[in-house]
């Protein structure tokens, strides 16, 4: 409703809209298909899927969670009561406090310890390596993946870098046109369960700045502490 409002006054006034993704590669994501309605490129599925509310609502008997997924800070109050009534919680994940609702968990590394691709909020496709290599025995996130379709012979697991799902990615959505319009679907209606809107602090909007000790000590971190 806030995007279709913000247009709408974009619209009438001659203003451009603009958007501030969500996250370092929530654009990426969107193009990727990560999404319960769009495959690759965005393009509409004809059987939708669960967002994350409804998945936690509809109490699934398993769950897949990939990434430095951290149910406590990251998801929703009734996330951890979901997790621990299911029968199969399987965490791809740095942090071994996944133990305390993962039935089995694959170590992987963090964002800094693989190689990967952001999409800008320009639309801009930039490329990274690991800034270090992953502790122990844990693999990059898309290595695990891959070796996890080998084994259930699965097609289209045959990557051997980074660089091979991008370029699959990128023939897949083709050129991208910058748009920053935004029309609503339909009818605006409520969701009918209220929806928190807050702030995040700097440090505590991931894993590793939530482990840094030094960060955890400064005044911008102390003082969320004391007012939350």
């Amino acid at each position: 409703m806030l995007r279709a409002l913000a247009s709408a006054l974009a619209e009438m006034t001659g203003a451009k809209l603009g958007y501030l993704p969500e996250g370092g590669n929530a654009v990426g994501a969107h193009l990727a298909g990560v999404l319960p309605h769009r495959s690759a490129g965005g393009q509409p599925v004809s059987n939708p899927g669960l967002n994350v509310a409804e998945m936690l609502a509809a109490r699934l008997k398993a769950f897949v969670l990939l990434g430095a997924i951290e149910p406590n800070s990251d998801m929703a109050s009734n996330a951890i009561d979901a997790l621990k009534q299911a029968e199969c919680v399987i965490a791809l994940t740095p942090y071994s406090t996944a133990k305390d609702y993962a039935h089995i968990i694959l170590p992987i590394g963090t964002f800094a310890e693989t190689s990967g691709t952001y999409v800008n909020v320009e639309g801009q496709w930039q490329s990274v390596p690991g800034a270090a290599k992953p502790v122990g025995e844990s693999r990059p996130g898309w290595k695990v993946l891959r070796v996890l379709g080998n084994l259930l012979n699965l097609t289209g697991f045959d990557y051997v870098s980074s660089d091979q799902v991008r370029d699959e990615l990128r023939a897949a959505v083709g050129p991208l046109v910058p748009d920053n319009s935004y029309h609503a679907g339909g009818t605006v209606s409520r969701s009918g369960a209220p929806e928190l809107v807050s702030d995040v602090p700097m440090y505590a909007v991931d894993g590793i700045v939530r482990r840094a000790t030094a960060l955890q000590k400064t005044a911008e971190a102390l003082s969320f502490r004391t007012s939350a």
